[in-house]
């Protein structure tokens, strides 16, 4: 009983967000909403980091761009379906930073700021290198739609 007490707000969330696309008048809305929910996330994962852990994050972006180009490059150039080529992004940018987080989170103070911008640097000249994948610069010319079906 304690543990649906405490998890109330999200089991309410969750309903929300499903009846979400029966509500919407159209897809432009339902687009602001899922863009309005990543960002809820983005927020979240650097409310952890700056609010409860004390620790400045700089190339926080960069791992998120990790996420969003291997879940568009998956299914664009290696057929993948979209819903596991969303999750192999998530588990590839969290990987990454659980193997970049130990040593870094070694530093402290300004040394973990530049360490975390740096990386963030990292990442974006090497997304901007391999046109053949992201496009390069321009970024991706074509992505397929998300079907479901």
């Amino acid at each position: 009983m304690n543990s649906l007490r405490r998890h109330k707000p999200l089991l309410i969330l969750a309903g929300v967000l499903l009846l979400l696309p029966l509500v919407l008048p159209n897809n432009f809305y339902y687009d602001i909403a899922i863009r309005m929910a990543i960002n809820a996330i983005i927020a979240l994962g650097l409310n952890l980091l700056i609010g409860f852990a004390g620790q400045i994050s700089l190339g926080h972006a960069g791992f998120i761009g990790i996420g969003a180009y291997a879940s568009a490059i998956l299914p664009t150039h290696f057929n993948w379906h979209p819903i596991p080529a969303m999750l192999a992004g998530a588990v590839l940018a969290s990987v990454l930073a659980a193997i970049v987080a130990k040593p870094i989170f070694r530093l402290k103070g300004h040394y973990l700021a530049m360490a975390t911008l740096g990386l963030g640097f990292i990442i974006a000249i090497v997304i901007k290198n391999e046109a053949g994948y992201t496009g390069g610069p321009d970024g991706m010319p074509e992505i397929g739609r998300a079907s479901c079906r």
